[in-house]
């Protein structure tokens, strides 16, 4: 018998996640990406002089 519908993939159900586990991992996350910031801006980017772009 044939089947005119697609099979769900175990993927479809993981891609409506990422977008509320971001923002939850961002919102967890505001004071470490704060200081990496101020960091950055003081310091500059680690390891600049070895890359390549």
């Amino acid at each position: 018998m044939l089947r005119f519908w697609r099979r769900p993939n175990a993927l479809d159900s993981i891609s409506a996640k990422p977008p509320k586990r971001a923002r939850i991992w961002k919102e967890e996350n505001v004071g470490a990406i704060a200081d990496l910031n101020a960091f950055i801006d003081a310091e500059g980017v680690p390891l600049a002089e070895y890359r390549k772009f």
